[in-house]
């Protein structure tokens, strides 16, 4: 009987200490306090493709981004290449970060590695964490190189291995997604077929199986990022059918066939770095409002509504990563990259 007891003390002081953990660490995102750019990578100032985590843990918001290495002039697009995935943390709820290096990813061509768009994220069934991230073994000055997708697990964001091949060729940006039966299903920029958005689904994170389906086949798109909000399955992508378009945005009601439904961060904004057109983005659903992080190149010049090439200079090549919030109004996906402007300056206290 004592034993009985004692097992009881025990489970109520766990269950005790798993809701003092979630006081300690509510989750929440403080935009309206933000600073503009969110974040710019302090050792080649080329921070690109951010994908944002809750370290449900620590009560801390992590970015793992694309460093590229914008401050160094290379032969063409050379800069995107030889890229680490680099690791921005906030101890504030989004306020303010701090750089934390680069992940400990195992290389198989150290020095030459080249890592872009990692999509970080935990499964809370195991426990474990999952980074889906595309590789290629070289640097290029072309935008070359036999493209893959790799995936690394860790149980603490810091140490990553290998897992099996995903079974991929000539595909970039993955972006995993659970679905409502349990299983996980996976978007990517498929460059064999079109350059359209694929996908496969798999019931273990582990092995995959690709459906042989193109599920954007209307416009050319890379980097998607998938969200479920106000009811629906949402996609963000960023669209490589003509210059300065900002982002697409789609509906869908079974994450299989997808509704275009708006065209969002098309415009300039008036915050600092902010002056371009939304690139390569990831959105995070937080107490049911929804912010978008994405990209942008400041330092572009247009002309006639045109890209200008500046010859690789660092001014054209550095990017930095903003965040803003989305609407829902009349059924569409809105967002006012300006709407915290007028915000009052960051108070430590």
């Amino acid at each position: 009987m004592m034993k009985i007891i004692q097992s009881f003390m025990m489970i109520a002081l766990m269950l005790q200490g798993c809701n003092s953990v979630q006081k300690k660490h509510p989750l929440r995102f403080d935009i309206e306090k933000a600073s503009a750019p969110l974040f710019r990578d302090p050792i080649f100032d080329g921070a690109a493709d951010p994908s944002v985590l809750w370290n449900q843990k620590t009560g801390e918001w992590w970015i793992f981004y694309t460093q590229r290495r914008a401050s160094r002039v290379f032969d063409n697009v050379a800069y995107c290449y030889g890229t680490a995935v680099g690791i921005a943390v906030s101890l504030d709820y989004g306020k303010t970060w701090e750089y934390r290096g680069t992940a400990k990813l195992p290389a198989s061509n150290p020095g030459n590695d080249t890592f872009w768009a990692p999509q970080v994220m935990y499964d809370d069934t195991k426990g474990t964490y999952h980074m889906f991230v595309t590789y290629i073994n070289g640097i290029f000055s072309n935008w070359g190189g036999e493209r893959e997708m790799h995936h690394y697990v860790s149980n603490d964001l810091k140490t990553w291995k290998a897992t099996k091949p995903i079974g991929t060729r000539v595909c970039i940006d993955a972006m995993v997604y659970p679905l409502q039966d349990g299983t996980w299903k996976m978007w990517y920029k498929d460059e064999l077929n079109g350059h359209y958005i694929a996908s496969a689904i798999s019931d273990d994170l582990i092995d995959w199986k690709h459906l042989g389906k193109i599920e954007i086949d209307n416009r050319h798109s890379e980097g998607p990022t998938v969200f479920e909000w106000k009811g629906k399955y949402w996609m963000v992508t960023d669209p490589t059918y003509m210059e300065r378009t900002g982002l697409d945005v789609f509906s869908s009601e079974d994450a299989i066939n997808w509704e275009f439904n708006n065209t969002i961060l098309n415009n300039e904004g008036m915050r600092n770095d902010d002056n371009e057109q939304g690139r390569h983005a990831d959105v995070k659903v937080v107490n049911d409002r929804a912010f978008i992080f994405y990209m942008t190149h400041p330092g572009r010049i247009y002309k006639d509504g045109k890209e200008v090439d500046e010859a690789n200079l660092v001014r054209y090549q550095r990017s930095s990563l903003q965040v803003a919030e989305l609407e829902y109004q009349d059924r569409k996906i809105v967002c006012d990259r300006n709407k915290y402007l007028l915000q009052k300056p960051y108070d430590k206290n």
